[in-house]
This record gives structure tokens, C-alpha cells and sequence, in this order.
């Protein structure tokens, strides 16, 4: 590994707090380039990246109010992923288990404890 991809390891690992798999030392690395890339385009591009994107002229107020919605999406994204993952797992669960409950159920009709099936439309 060399001193730029041991710096977005070390970065990444304090943003995360993982240390249990390499495999995303890489992923990582490549979203922190891109990302970077992408406020460097955003904030002041290069002539050459400018013709090529065909960017639109911005000002820099705009700009900024931009990267701090940008900022603000990556943190509520980091921090639902930390905390919120359990809840929405056991929401996603609820709810799937209530859809084959149902769809079990459907054209059945329980009474007194006994299950009873209808045989036509009448």
C-alpha cells in the first residue's frame, strides 16, 4: 500500500470506526477520490474539466449552499447507517411477516380458534 492509499485508510477508518474488513479499505478509497473529485468540479473546475462536463456557471454562494446540502446528505446518510439500521431491520421485518400473514390467510376466515376456507362466491 502506498502513503495515499494508507491516508484514505486511516481517514476512513476514523469515519467509520471499522477495522474488520480490507476489502472496503478500497471501496472506500475510491468514493473519497470521487467525492473529492466532485467538490473540486463544484468549487473551482479546471477549463479543460469545465469544457469537458459542459458545466454551467454558478456563483459561489450557490456553490457553497450546495456542498453544505451535499455535507449534510453524507452525515444524516453516516449517521442512519450507524443508529437507525437495527430499527428500519426490524420495521422491514414486521412488515414482511404481516405481508405473508396475510397473504396466507387471504380467502380464510378463523372463528372461535377454528380456520375455515371458503369453497366459492356466493
Amino acid at each position: 500500500m502506498g502513503p495515499l492509499s494508507e491516508a484514505f485508510t486511516s481517514l476512513t477508518l476514523t469515519l467509520t470506526g471499522d477495522t474488520s474488513d480490507h476489502r472496503t479499505d478500497s471501496l472506500m478509497a475510491c468514493l473519497t477520490l470521487l467525492t473529492a473529485f466532485s467538490a473540486y468540479v463544484l468549487l473551482i473546475p479546471a477549463g479543460p474539466i469545465k469544457l469537458f462536463l459542459d458545466l454551467m456557471d454558478l456563483n459561489m454562494a450557490f456553490r457553497l449552499q450546495l456542498l453544505g446540502i451535499v455535507g449534510l446528505n453524507v452525515g444524516l446518510c453516516f449517521a442512519s447507517e450507524k443508529w437507525a439500521e437495527k430499527a428500519l431491520v426490524v420495521v422491514y421485518q414486521k412488515a414482511r411477516n404481516w405481508a405473508r400473514q396475510r397473504s396466507r390467510n387471504q380467502g380464510k376466515r378463523k372463528v372461535n380458534g377454528k380456520l375455515y376456507k371458503s369453497i366459492g362466491d356466493s
